[in-house]
């Protein structure tokens, strides 16, 4: 059993003492079950968190160690094509021979995190953006064993919002004589058909007013 004595947890095991058949005492063996609880919350929340999230772990050299279900499927590797394989198996040639990537993995292997929104590369060659935090782990003695990273795809809210600012470019230039036909993702289809709503409102309103201008042009002239 576990029970709670005031803010302490412990975990109890009873053994029957017997001789023969008869039972002629118990012993109780009391466990702190503090840490062993911990644990049970840390794996749940892990896993918690594997279900929304892309998870791959990596040496402190770039090299994949393993990854979730959510990863693979992302980047559409099997998992023997990924393990030992070096990270940059997923950015571009022209990133991979930078300084910048360079200093990326210098500061992971220093124990500094990076977060932020990153180009990668697919297994056929799209270009994702992900969401993603790097997360150095550290042992007992503060040396960087690993490097963890949880990433979520965004690449349909960016693109959006590329598009739309693209559209709000082309309004501001005076051109009001389009649509956005490409579909957006699914969730981000409502703001194509309300921009294209009006883009057309703006449009027509325009041309009533350009008629207005032309019969008040004319009536001057007369």
């Amino acid at each position: 059993a576990t029970i709670t004595v005031g803010t302490r947890v412990f975990d109890l095991l009873v053994t029957p003492l017997k001789q023969g058949a008869k039972t002629v005492g118990f012993v109780v063996e009391w466990a702190d079950a503090k840490a062993r609880l911990l644990n049970l919350d840390y794996a749940a929340q892990i896993s918690a968190i594997s279900r929304s999230q892309a998870i791959i772990e990596f040496t402190i050299d770039g090299r994949v160690m393993g990854a979730n279900e959510n990863f693979t499927k992302l980047m559409g590797y099997g998992m023997d094509e990924i393990i030992g394989q070096h990270h940059s198996i997923f950015v571009d040639k022209e990133y991979q021979a930078s300084e910048e990537y360079k200093a990326f993995w210098a500061a992971l292997r220093e124990g500094r995190y990076q977060a932020a929104e990153f180009k990668r590369k697919t297994k056929s060659g799209r270009e994702v953006i992900i969401s993603a935090s790097y997360n150095p782990i550290l042992d007992m003695h503060g040396k960087v064993v690993k490097v963890v990273k949880f990433a979520t795809d965004v690449t349909a809210r960016v693109n959006t919002v590329s598009t739309l600012g693209d559209a709000l470019k082309r309004l501001c230039s005076g051109d009001f004589a389009f649509q956005l036909t490409e579909p957006f993702a699914p969730e981000f289809e409502f703001l194509r058909h309300d921009l294209n709503r009006s883009v057309s409102q703006l449009c027509d309103t325009f041309k009533e007013i350009s008629a207005s201008v032309e019969v008040i042009g004319q009536g001057t002239r007369e």
